[in-house]
């Protein structure tokens, strides 16, 4: 479940992970374009979810990705874990290697596979998960284990107080909140 940080206390239960940044970005050279990737969209969502973290790329051990074996998201991959700076050493967890792409769900499968890692034993790092649309829209999170998410955190505020769920014009499910959309389904 899902949920904004003010209903946890009110349920009397634990969280197991918090998203502590979300970023969102457009890649306007997809892989239905006829022009090269410029791999644009991808490191920017990921800028943007590391900084309303402040979660320093260096300190990741571990992603969770939408990477599906197409040679396109590789490469945008490739180039957008140079241009950050990101570590070799990073555990890139693909699960569409073993279950398949599985579309619209792929958001939903990464954040609860994630919060899994995130509520064993020896968790601690902040964990990034990111997700892409054949149509451009990237978007990305940092979740970080129950223990050191923030109380009232301005990112949990910003997405699920006083929400409207709409339509965005890429027929994506966005949320609105005060002029801005947030990416939730790739």
């Amino acid at each position: 479940v899902v949920e904004g940080y003010g209903r946890v206390p009110s349920r009397s239960v634990g969280r197991l992970a918090g998203v502590q940044g979300l970023g969102r970005a457009r890649e306007d050279a997809t892989i239905v374009a006829d022009e090269p990737c410029r791999d644009v969209g991808l490191p920017t969502a990921l800028r943007q979810a590391f900084k309303s973290a402040a979660v320093v790329p260096v300190d990741l051990r571990t992603v969770y990705c939408d990477l599906n074996g197409e040679s396109y998201r590789a490469r945008e991959w490739g180039l957008a874990s140079v241009r950050l700076g990101l570590p070799d050493s990073l555990d890139l967890i693909h699960p569409a290697d073993c279950l398949g792409d599985v579309g619209a769900a792929t958001g939903a499968m990464l954040l609860g596979l994630a919060t899994m890692t995130l509520s064993g034993d020896d968790a601690s790092d902040p964990i990034i998960v990111f997700a892409g649309s054949e149509n451009g829209a990237r978007a990305a999170v940092v979740l970080e284990v129950q223990g050191s998410v923030r109380s009232g955190s301005d990112v949990m505020d910003a997405v699920w107080n006083g929400r409207r769920w709409g339509r965005h014009k890429s027929d994506n499910l966005t949320e609105q909140q005060g002029g801005v959309s947030y990416l939730w389904a790739c």
